[in-house]
């Protein structure tokens, strides 16, 4: 008597088994289907959210500066402020946001005085200098 309560639970648990790829309308694909191949090309444009200002080359040599502060003076939007002559101290800020406020690159490398944050850039000769440039914003 035993033996007969299992087949008849055994029999719809089969029954339930049997359908479940149908109850979930997954059903078995013969064909398959081939794509041709697509091959996508481009180019890739930087274009940067803030326009960069930049002198290099000829351009930079053609300027008769000496100096790095003296080239800075033909971007637009930065002031450069002399702290006395030829040998006296040049800074620049942009926006008037004040010196401190600007991050002076030198080939990868951050300048920067520890004591208040600004930078001479009247130390700098355009002598061996490839290019000057300025970024208003994140690079």
């Amino acid at each position: 008597m035993l033996v007969g309560f299992y087949k008849y639970l055994l029999f719809p648990l089969g029954l339930a088994g049997g359908c479940v790829p149908e109850a979930y309308g997954q059903t078995p694909q013969d064909s398959l289907y081939h794509i041709r191949e697509v091959v996508v090309t481009g180019r890739v444009v930087r274009r940067e959210v803030i326009p960069v200002q930049e002198l290099s080359g000829e351009r930079l040599q053609r300027l008769n500066s000496h100096n790095v502060a003296d080239a800075l003076r033909y971007f637009s939007g930065i002031q450069i402020k002399d702290y006395g002559g030829v040998g006296g101290l040049k800074t620049v800020n942009i926006r008037s946001m004040g010196t401190n406020h600007v991050g002076v690159f030198y080939d990868g490398i951050e300048l920067g005085n520890a004591q208040n944050g600004t930078v001479d850039l009247g130390r700098f000769s355009l002598d061996n200098m490839e290019s000057v440039t300025l970024y208003n914003g994140q690079k």
